[in-house]
């Protein structure tokens, strides 16, 4: 869904079926630094997967 995957934050999103952006995407995720950069990556996952946060993502889901 789009409210996990963030464009161009946290992965690529492409239409579905277009083979031509599925494969600039995975270009652009090999050689874009962004999406293989350590601090990046941590300081993502330090803001967004606390065990807190995961359970209110939870409980708001069951209870949508």
């Amino acid at each position: 869904p789009l409210d996990i995957v963030t464009d161009d934050r946290v992965g690529l999103l492409v239409p579905p079926g277009d083979i031509v952006s599925l494969a600039e995407a995975m270009v652009n995720v090999v050689t874009d630094s962004r999406f293989h950069d350590k601090d990046h990556i941590s300081a993502f996952a330090r803001e967004h997967f606390t065990w807190p946060g995961q359970v209110k993502k939870m409980v708001e889901y069951y209870l949508a």
